[in-house]
């Protein structure tokens, strides 16, 4: 999808060889100089200084080279989404007001990619620890040590008190790990 010129540049600012960069996409060099030279065109920007021998990228050049590189990954992601669609799923997750201030962001930025829906519930530990019990919350995050032969408690990081209580591993509701 994008622009063949973009993905040459791109590949030469990781190289800094346009024979190099010729050789991986398979065409010649002067195709790739020509490509870098209509996009410096296009943009009215200077991608490339080069001094034989040497090839170096100009700070916009380097500055259109992360944007490539971000652009590919997500129309990568893209594509892939597209081609493998997942199944609708709902994470439904329990935290307590301290784990909602400092710990959900991450956990909710992590597991976005794995969960279509998830919803959070903010509560007190009694509330999160019932409503894993009867099913309408999957996972809690609890700053407190738990024992229970019902409950799975599993260390979100090592030598803290921060505790994920799951229902048992045969429940359909356990987070399961990949």
């Amino acid at each position: 999808m994008i622009d063949n010129r973009y993905a040459t540049f791109a590949l030469l600012s990781k190289n800094k060889s346009y024979t190099k960069t010729a050789k991986e996409l398979f065409i010649t060099q002067p195709a790739v100089s020509q490509q870098v030279k209509s996009l410096e065109n296009e943009l009215q920007l200077k991608l490339v200084e080069y001094r034989h021998p040497h090839l170096s990228i100009t700070p916009a050049g380097q500055a259109l080279a992360r944007f490539i590189e971000t652009t590919q990954h997500q129309e990568n992601q893209l594509v892939q989404r597209l081609q493998h669609p997942a199944k609708a799923t709902t994470l439904r997750v329990g935290v307590t007001h301290s784990v909602s201030i400092f710990m959900a962001p991450q956990l909710l930025r992590k597991w976005h990619d794995r969960y279509t829906h998830i919803q959070c519930t903010v509560a007190n530990t009694r509330t999160i620890l019932s409503q894993i019990d009867t099913g309408k919350l999957n996972i809690g995050i609890l700053k407190v040590t738990l024992t229970s032969p019902y409950i799975a408690v599993k260390p979100l990081l090592p030598k803290t008190l921060w505790r994920l209580p799951v229902l048992p591993r045969h429940s359909p509701n356990v987070l399961r790990s990949r």
